[in-house]
């Protein structure tokens, strides 16, 4: 009999207000055959979630070690007397509890290396403590990890530069895959949504950013890439789709759009569910993903994690990127292009083929729906899921 039975229980834990797509792709997938429990540490009590629709336990903590502390002991008293086949973890901070969990009620354990926690424990170390050598404390965080990474019965892994994470893990851990963080291709858009777009931006060409807006990622290169192009096309305007974060004064943005005139050029409009985004990407005619290559948290983005270019593509929606590993893989497939990130110029002339060019447009847009459709779609990567479920499944 497979290990994949009905009637048994997985538990998903998580740590923020919006649980990874691919982590939702996950749930979505293995609901057909198991019960699903989410408990999620909800460490800002203004922001929206993501998950309404799976059986959740959504448990309020600060964001710091003493909110972590109460997750933990709020985690252990929720699973007292409940039975499960499997526990799931994507974040370094949850899984000592998980590990625990996994253990207390005899299942399998799956870690999803979403990120790589140990750059960014050691980056935020040696910031408060500069005295500490970062290359040092690295080390002992990836000792540490790998010590936990030990305890579980499976890891997904992000893709990365050089197969460097995945070569690691299998070390410690063989029954290990690398994980594309592709969309889904049974997303369904709404198609009142849809029309609803199509209303609102009539006769406007978008060019559309969605996510986290601050400087290293673009914000203030997007104003001045519609300040020139709307000197080309009056029609363009930028939509900007997400939060202002680490200390983006909204006040100052609006002043800045008033000075440099481009007042009716720029919509700011905010987090919105994925499904929304994907009605408002079908009039989008360039998706902009543009990253400071000096910005340390960048410096490990590749083409796996990428997960925002692949939401443009599924939308068949042209990208610009700045990230060489990210450049190549666009420029390869001739879905978009690549530019210098410190010059405007190169950004401007970038942009400008796809907005002024409607058969190059119309060229990059099929060519990114077809490579959605055969290639960079989560159905693809999902069968590497089962395997490591699956064979986690088996050693219990």
């Amino acid at each position: 009999m497979s290990p994949l039975q009905s009637n048994q229980k997985f538990v998903f834990i998580s740590h923020t207000n919006k649980v990874p797509n691919r982590t939702l792709t996950i749930i979505q997938h293995f609901s057909a055959e198991y019960s699903i429990q989410l408990i999620n540490w909800q460490r800002n009590a203004e922001q929206k979630n993501n998950f309404e629709r799976i059986s959740n336990q959504n448990i309020l903590a600060s964001p710091g070690f003493s909110g972590m502390l109460r997750f933990y002991i709020q985690v252990i008293k929720l699973l007292r007397g409940v039975e499960m086949k499997l526990c799931y973890c994507c974040n370094l901070r949850l899984l000592p509890l998980a590990i625990f969990v996994a253990r207390w009620k005899k299942a399998a354990l799956i870690y999803d290396y979403l990120e790589i926690p140990s750059a960014l424990v050691a980056k935020r170390l040696t910031e408060k403590l500069p005295f500490l050598s970062y290359d040092k404390v690295r080390v002992i965080v990836e000792r540490l990890e790998n010590l936990l990474i030990k305890q579980t019965d499976g890891v997904l892994v992000i893709d990365s530069k050089n197969e460097t994470i995945i070569n690691s893990v299998r070390k410690v851990q063989k029954n290990s895959q690398p994980i594309m963080n592709y969309p889904s291709k049974s997303i369904v858009v709404d198609i009142h949504e849809v029309a609803v777009y199509k209303d609102k931006f009539k006769g406007r060409k978008l060019i559309v950013y969605a996510g986290s807006m601050f400087a290293a990622k673009g914000l203030y290169k997007y104003l001045e890439l519609v300040k020139l192009l709307k000197e080309d096309d009056p029609s363009v305007l930028l939509v900007l789709v997400g939060l202002l974060r680490f200390g983006e004064n909204d006040e100052k943005i609006k002043e800045y759009i008033e000075e440099q005139g481009l007042k009716g050029h720029v919509a700011f409009l905010p987090w919105m569910q994925y499904t929304e985004l994907l009605a408002l990407l079908k009039h989008a005619r360039l998706g902009l993903a543009l990253h400071d290559p000096s910005f340390f948290y960048f410096q490990m983005i590749g083409v796996g994690n990428g997960r925002k270019v692949f939401t443009y593509i599924m939308s068949g929606v042209p990208v610009l990127v700045s990230l060489p590993e990210l450049g190549v893989f666009v420029e390869n497939n001739r879905i978009g292009f690549k530019a210098d990130y410190e010059d405007v110029q190169s950004i401007y002339k970038a942009a400008k083929k796809v907005i002024l060019d409607d058969q190059l447009f119309g060229t990059m847009s099929q060519n990114c729906l077809k490579l959605f459709r055969e290639k960079c779609n989560w159905e693809n990567e999902m069968s590497k899921v089962e395997l490591v479920f699956t064979n986690a499944l088996q050693e219990r």
